[in-house]
Order: C-alpha cells, then structure tokens, then sequence
C-alpha cells in the first residue's frame, strides 16, 4: 500500500461533493510533535494519473471539506433516498467509498422496514473493501408496499455504523375524470380567528399560511375492464393517498415529448403547474405517466427525471395533487358495466400548492383593495341584516332585550361568471390577497343607493341626492366610507368627509372635486362602498367548464 507523509493531503476531485460521515478530526499538533504543520511536503504517486505538484503554503493545516478530512473515513452517498411522492416504481443507487488506505471490512447490510423495497449489494456481506475502492447499492422500490416509506437500512463496517434512510409516500394515480354532467368543485380554505368587539371591529389573526386545496365532482365509469378497476382501486386504496389530476385544468402538449428526454413542450399559462408538484401525461386510466416538477416555464415544463415514454403532439396532461377521498364515497350500479359516484379530495395539507398567484391590487382606497369586478345578477344578490342581542324571556310577564353590537350584521352574497382561465386567475389572485376572512375589501353594493337631483359639474366636490331618511337613520356612518359614482364617461371613486342637509335633500361631502361635468342623464348609478371581509375561509371555484367557472361568496360589512 502506498504512504503519505504526515504533512501531505490528497484531494480526489470526483468526490468533492461526497457527503461525510463520522468524520475524523484533524491530529492536534502537539500530538504529532510538530512545532508547526506547514502544508507542504513529498507526494507518493499513486494513481494512474500524475499529482500536481505540491505547494508550500503558510499558515496552519484547518478543517477541510464539510468540517472534515476527505480522505480516512468511510462515506456513503446520499444517505437519504427522498422519494417525496412515489407514484410508480423507482431505482436508486447509494455509493459506499472506503477513502482510506487500509482495507476496511463490510461486516453486515441489514434493514428494517423494507417491504417493497429490493436492495442489490455489490457483494453480500461480510466482504472487504480495498484502499479507495468504491461500491455500489441499488435500492428498487416498488409501488406496492405500505403507504408510508420510512426503511432504515445499516452498513456496519469496522464496527462503526452507517444508516441509510428510504422514505417518502406511495401513491396511485386516480385515472377517473369528471362526467361534466355536473360541474366540477374546487375549493380554497384557509384559517381566520376572529375576535370581535362590541361596537363592530374586529382583530383577526390569520392561522394558516397556505390554503388547503379540495375537489369535488361527478364520475361515470363505463364498461366491464373499467369499472374492474374502479373496484379494485377504491378497496386496496380508498384510504390511502391518491395522485389526482386536477381536471379543470387540461392542457395538451404543443410537440412531442420524448422518452429520455425532460422537456415537455405544453402552454402552461393559467394552468397551475407549481415547482416540486406533479403533471400527468394521461391517454386512458391505464395509460399514463405521472412526473415530478422540475421547472415550469410559458412553453414547456421540465421533468425531475427523464420521460419512461414517447407522447405525441396533442397529449392531455394535467396538475396533480396528491390527495385523500374524504369519508364515504358513494357508489351507485347503473348497470353492471355502468357505474357512477360523487367523490371529494381532500388535498395534503402543506403539500398541495393551492395556485394562489401573487399580484398587486389594480385599484385601492385608504390603503385597501377595492374590488370593481361586477357581479352576474342572475339569480339576484342575497342582503341578510342581523342585529345581534341577549334576550331574557322567562315564558311569563316582559321580555329584556340587551343589544351585544352597536350595528347590524350585514352580509352581501355575490356571483361572479368567470369566462376564461385569465380571469379565475385574476380571482385567485384577489382570493391570494384576502387570506379567507383575514384581510379586509372595499366592494361597492352594486345596486342603486342614492338618487342624484343635480347634475355633476367637474369643480364640485359634492353630490346632491334625494334624502330617503338617510341623514336621520344613517347620517355620518363609517360603514359608508365612499361612493362609486358609474357613468357612462366611466367611473368615479370618491371617499365621503360629510353628510348635511341642503333644504329637503341630502349633500355627501367628498374628499377631490368630480373632475368631469355630467348630465344626470349620464349617470348611471352611485353605489355606497363599504368595507367587507369574506363571512367564511372557504370559497368555492364552481368550474361550469375547464374553461368557464362560478364563484358565489359571502361578504360580511366590517369597521376594520
């Protein structure tokens, strides 16, 4: 075996980023008897390929790679087989390197935990390493096995131990798309504690910092192979994670996407494919291959690994989410090739991006958004009012009232149509910005709260409007902070400083002149703009299409 000097380190660049294990602290210099340790000294040539030189440096011999020396130690690469989500069979390969130069003695390779797990040893143990000699281990893991992979396996060699770690979480594509008889349901929910006071305002503390992302929707399963496999993967897998496409979101690959190769060529615009989540390329329930996430740009998304097949121009892929069926899924025979259910994914938490794109808001008011986008009146706009009390009534006698708030509960529910996958984007980007409950939005009420008697004129910085007992019953309130002022030169925004009287009818002081001289011809409407928050963190993303969708939600009027 060759020697090197005390004072000398070899550095073999093909392993400079090996990770280190039990590493071996530098020799102290008085153990050495050494006055100093200079780096410098004679190089034995060892390998097939001549050193470089050595060159005399000044200063003291320091810790080297990762807080250690590369060579006289044992290292194992990687040590942790991260599989994330595993959702169809995988090979792995762990290197053993005995950078020593003694030999070392492979003593025993056992695990725990390993079902499905196949692991080829290049020797069975016990066996020998020689000088710098490395190996290799290759870890087959299937897709059958326990849902959870957490396999532990240990190298004992020379007596000290090395682990090598295989986790992750085993999941089954769920092949069964939507019938689009029904729409499909998409849901965004975060987590809101709200604390109100007596007189309206609230402090609301957000909980949860990413939204949890659920879907929902109608299935058909036809014919005999079809509803065979339905069968066997709701009862070996029902409660388990499912891979599931997010339907509603169907792109088709602009080119060819080749097999060893990771690009694939699709439009990813609006379509929320996310970094570190999962695609599928899905011709039928039995054709398919799910990936994960590399990159994503417009044009193409990038695999973490190379592509097992060849998909033609044109192919379907889709998002996925690694999901849990919620409770129960009901089940209905039609026929006996013939059956249909209605199932709910729950996606996991922490792990599902809910596709919550980040973007300022277009239009603000005091330092808060103000939503502008009209609602479909198909249907109406629901306007509850509740003015909460404590009533003490005994059965006999009076009754005591005692008010808790000093304003009415009022909510608004609004429907919006969304045409397109720009504008659910646009939602969803509004949506990011309310985190459920916790941020609050100026809306206009959108329908006709105040009659104008006068015309506009470009100087004034009021408007004169029919009083209908609003400077009796409401007067200064600030629950009705501005005024959306729709014509048809366009809209005016403006916030209200004053109510008063002028003879019999009601003049709102606002806080710029109008800037535009109008008939009341032109006008088509003025609504009051309140403050709101959603009245729930959940809001639901009804997809009519994987084109169109509906959104209904509930707004609930807040001082702050």
């Amino acid at each position: 075996m060759s020697e090197l000097a005390p004072d000398t380190i070899v550095f073999d660049s093909l392993h400079a980023n090996t990770a280190i294990f039990a590493p071996i602290s530098p020799p102290l210099v008085a153990e050495l008897g050494l006055a100093s340790l200079p780096l410098a000294g004679s190089v034995t040539d060892t390998q097939p390929i001549a050193a470089q030189p050595g060159t005399a440096l000044g200063g003291y011999l320091v810790d080297g790679v990762n807080g250690g020396y590369l060579y006289g130690q044992i290292h194992v690469q990687p040590a942790v087989l991260d599989l994330g989500n595993l959702v169809s069979a995988q090979v792995r390969t762990v290197l053993v390197w005995n950078a020593q130069f003694v030999s070392a003695d492979v003593e025993s390779f056992v695990g725990e935990n390993t079902e499905g797990i196949t692991v080829t040893p290049p020797v069975v143990a016990p066996y020998t390493l020689a000088p710098l000699q490395e190996v290799a281990y290759g870890f087959s893991i299937a897709i059958d096995g326990p849902p959870q992979l957490d396999a532990l396996y240990t190298l004992t060699i020379d007596g000290e131990e090395y682990t090598i770690e295989v986790v992750g979480v085993r999941t089954v594509l769920w092949p069964f798309g939507p019938n689009w008889n029904a729409p499909v349901d998409e849901t965004l929910e975060w987590l809101t504690q709200v604390i109100p006071s007596q007189n309206g305002a609230e402090q609301r503390i957000s909980l949860r910092s990413l939204a949890r992302r659920n879907l929902e929707y109608d299935l058909s399963v036809v014919g005999l192979d079809e509803t065979q496999r339905f069968d066997n993967l709701v009862w070996g897998w029902q409660n388990r994670p499912f891979a599931v496409p997010y339907w509603q979101y169907k792109c088709r690959t602009t080119a060819q996407a080749s097999s060893g190769q990771a690009v694939v060529p699709v439009v990813t615009t609006d379509a929320g494919f996310a970094v570190g989540n999962l695609a599928v390329l899905i011709a039928s329930p039995d054709v398919f291959e799910v990936f994960e996430i590399e990159s994503v740009a417009s044009n193409q998304i990038v695999a973490a690994n190379n592509l097992a097949q060849t998909w033609a121009a044109g192919s379907a892929i889709y998002p996925v989410a690694v999901s849990r069926i919620a409770g129960n899924l009901p089940i209905r025979r039609e026929t006996d090739r013939v059956l249909r259910t209605h199932v709910i994914f729950h996606g996991d938490p922490g792990l599902v991006d809910p596709f919550l794109p980040t973007a300022a808001a277009s239009t603000t008011l005091n330092g808060l958004e103000v939503l502008l986008t009209r609602p479909d009146w198909q249907g109406g706009i629901d306007n509850p009012s509740e003015y909460p009390s404590d009533i003490i009534d005994f059965a006999v006698g009076r009754v005591a009232q005692s008010v808790t708030l000093t304003q009415p509960v009022q909510l608004k529910r609004y429907r919006w149509l969304l045409k397109n996958r720009a504008a659910v984007r646009q939602f969803r980007e509004f949506l990011a910005r309310r985190k459920g409950r916790h941020k609050a939005v100026y809306i206009p009420t959108w329908h006709s709260d105040l009659t104008l008697v006068q015309a506009l004129t470009s100087g004034a910085s009021s408007i004169t409007a029919k009083d209908m007992k609003f400077f009796d019953l409401v007067g200064n309130d600030p629950s009705k902070a501005a005024v959306l002022i729709r014509t048809t030169s366009g809209d005016i925004l403006r916030t209200v400083t004053s109510v008063g009287k002028t003879g019999n009818d009601l003049l709102l002081g606002l806080n710029t002149t109008l800037g535009v001289t109008l008939p009341l011809s032109a006008v088509k409407a003025v609504h009051f703009v309140s403050k709101y928050r959603l009245a729930a963190d959940s809001v639901v993303i009804r997809w009519e299409t994987n084109q169109v969708a509906t959104v209904e939600a509930s707004f609930q009027v807040v001082k702050a």
